[in-house]
């Protein structure tokens, strides 16, 4: 959750003012922040049925892949299509990783998914946080970098992780 949130931050709230401010109008950075919802859940529903017949662990590490990959593309190339495919892994992991914390060998359930969704958004609130400061002082463009390399400690993590799980 930590690794992604910032990229997942820096798409959902700072993408229509990323783009104007790299001469995008607004009408362009408003249909590309939709364009990515649309297909983040798109990811959704499709990671959260591959979770189910790949496993927890593969798909998982699958999604981190993708999104790092397609975060780098689209900070490189600004293409409305790589933004359609990064939405697609970048908000694949929520299903599986609730999914997980369901799957925990626990008596209390309910109380397991809300400890997960508390410290989903206590982290979200953080980096939201971060992020905005980030993106006043080096600049949007420089912080989806950050975000970008800090998301690569996505990947390792979903191997240790995932030690746990199917």
């Amino acid at each position: 959750m930590l690794f992604q949130s910032g990229m997942k931050s820096s798409l959902t709230l700072y993408l229509p003012i990323y783009l104007t401010g790299q001469g995008q109008s607004l009408w362009y950075s408003s249909i590309s922040l939709s364009l990515l919802q649309f297909f983040g859940v798109v990811g959704t529903f499709l990671f959260g049925n591959l979770s189910d017949k790949f496993g927890r662990k593969n798909t998982l590490i699958f999604s981190s892949i993708g999104s790092t990959l397609s975060m780098s593309l689209f900070v490189y190339f600004g293409n409305m299509y790589i933004l359609a495919i990064l939405g697609i892994f970048l908000f694949a992991s929520g299903p599986i990783l609730m999914a997980t914390v369901q799957d925990t060998n626990s008596h209390v359930p309910t109380f397991m998914n809300s400890l997960y969704m508390s410290i989903n958004f206590g982290v979200s609130s953080v980096v939201v946080f971060c992020v905005g400061v980030l993106g006043d002082k080096y600049g949007l463009n420089t912080t989806y970098i950050i975000c970008n390399i800090l998301a690569i400690g996505c990947i390792p993590t979903a191997f240790f992780l995932t030690r746990y799980i199917r």
